[in-house]
């Protein structure tokens, strides 16, 4: 199974008119147990993106809302693009968003 090198959060902000945005998660060559968990949908990988997405919810605004699994992802080719449309949030853990 290939890992991706993002995925795609989607994020809302409670009470906005227009609150939807996109979150972009990175993912390096360590992450190849994580992103297989969450693609066979077990147990663990549910904990996991619980863990995941509690560590950026922390960096980010706190009426922030995200989407409870990854909506798209994307791989080497498209990384170029969304790295330099970035402005990265660096989450506890220290994974880049």
């Amino acid at each position: 199974m290939k890992t991706p090198k993002f995925f795609e959060l989607i994020g809302s902000f409670k009470g906005e008119s227009d609150p939807r945005f996109r979150v972009f998660v990175e993912l390096t060559d360590k992450d190849k147990d994580f992103w297989e968990s969450q693609s066979l949908g077990t147990a663990e990988g549910r904990t996991q993106m619980t863990a995941l997405r509690t560590g950026l919810m922390e960096v980010l605004p706190s009426e922030t809302e995200l989407s409870a699994a990854p909506v798209a992802t994307f791989f080497e080719g498209d990384a170029e693009t969304i790295i330099a449309k970035a402005e990265p949030v660096i989450a506890k853990d220290g994974r880049r968003a």
